[in-house]
């Protein structure tokens, strides 16, 4: 047999694992760690602002309601139509629930005291086990 055939062969066959790795495994689980850290990043910018009592962290408050809809609908997403299923077990071995995150998220989103906000902004940070 031709070497030249055995490299194409086996190249191909690399090269075919490679793609089903990328597209079904880290493209899902790089998805999830991305929206994971935005959720953290407006975390952190909303605890912020709960520590405040001025009008101005009042109203910014109010416009990051729309960003935690938003949030909580692409936890939803990603976890349930992307993650692969040993990586949600892998989470649920964590502890991490996103799907409970998402539910206090979409709380969050309709809460208009500050004391109730970081409430629902600590139960979120318990249940994706952010510090």
């Amino acid at each position: 047999m031709n070497p030249l055939i055995i490299v194409a062969a086996i190249s191909f066959f690399v090269g075919m694992f490679g793609y089903v790795l990328v597209y079904f495994w880290l493209r899902p689980v790089g998805g999830y760690l991305k929206v994971k850290r935005r959720v953290a990043k407006d975390l952190s910018t909303g605890l912020r602002y709960t520590e405040e009592t001025s009008e101005s962290s009042q109203q910014a408050l109010i416009a990051l309601r729309p960003v935690w809809k938003q949030h909580a609908a692409a936890v939803t997403k990603v976890y349930e139509e992307q993650l692969p299923d040993w990586y949600k077990l892998t989470l649920t071995r964590r502890g991490e629930s996103p799907m409970d995150a998402a539910k206090h998220l979409l709380a969050l989103a309709n809460i208009h005291n500050p004391l109730h906000a970081a409430k629902r902004m600590a139960a979120i940070k318990a249940c994706f086990k952010l510090k």
